[in-house]
């Protein structure tokens, strides 16, 4: 099952490596982030592009324009290809492996289930 992660992101040339590595260093591997630049006046983007050449699961998906986080999530989310869509931010740094759990647990719901805008998990009655 394939995770798509979104992330806008804004100035986070701090942090953006360490929470690639954090996903990256998953036991589960069939995944995506897909980025968004929110405008960043840093070298985010540069640091994006930079691992996105060594790691074709990293899309920067647009950059350089002032969106918004919630148009910025919802470009994200027009770009994915997981089956499973879902949110991070540099806030996120998984250091144990939740892949895997966030896949199970998906599971164990059943269809139907979907993503639909603004982002949020949709459960129909069975």
């Amino acid at each position: 099952m394939k995770i798509s992660i979104l992330s806008p992101v804004f100035n986070e040339e701090l942090h953006i490596e360490e929470m690639i590595e954090s996903v990256q260093a998953q036991d589960h591997q069939d995944w995506e982030i897909c980025f968004v630049d929110d405008g960043s006046t840093d070298a985010t983007v540069a640091k994006i592009q930079a691992a996105a050449a060594r790691d074709p699961r990293l899309r920067l998906i647009a950059h350089g324009s002032k969106l918004g986080k919630a148009a910025a999530f919802n470009r994200a989310y027009a770009a994915a290809t997981g089956e499973v869509v879902t949110a991070k931010s540099r806030f996120d740094l998984d250091q144990r492996p939740q892949m895997p759990y966030l896949q199970a647990v998906l599971m164990s719901v059943g269809e139907p289930f979907r993503w639909a805008p603004p982002l949020d998990l949709v459960k129909g009655a069975s």
